[in-house]
């Protein structure tokens, strides 16, 4: 949250002055109110289910490959049947089943 973009930090020691001068700026403000919104709304989109399930996907699971690739495991297994493996579970993933 960065104050005064997508919302407001307010003061709690002075019994609630700052919280309140704050909320009445922006009741006063319609302008503020939808440019605040806007912007709350493009931020907590970056936080959704979606975009969490697509970084894992798309940047963790490659993390993991490359991590295995650099280790010198024995597992019996080869790398290319690790790789797909994990690459199955990676595109095979429905948020909408979760």
């Amino acid at each position: 949250m960065a104050s005064g973009e997508t919302g407001y930090l307010a003061d709690n020691n002075d019994d609630m002055e700052d919280f309140a001068a704050k909320t009445k700026a922006l009741i006063d403000d319609k302008a503020m109110q939808l440019q605040m919104g806007r912007q709350a709304r493009q931020l907590s989109e970056g936080w959704s289910w979606e975009t969490a399930t697509a970084k894992l996907r798309n940047i963790q699971y490659r993390t993991a490959i490359k991590l295995h690739r650099s280790r010198d495991v024995v597992t019996g297994q080869s790398n290319k049947e690790i790789e797909s493996a994990l690459m199955k579970h990676a595109y095979g993933y429905r948020p909408d089943l979760a």
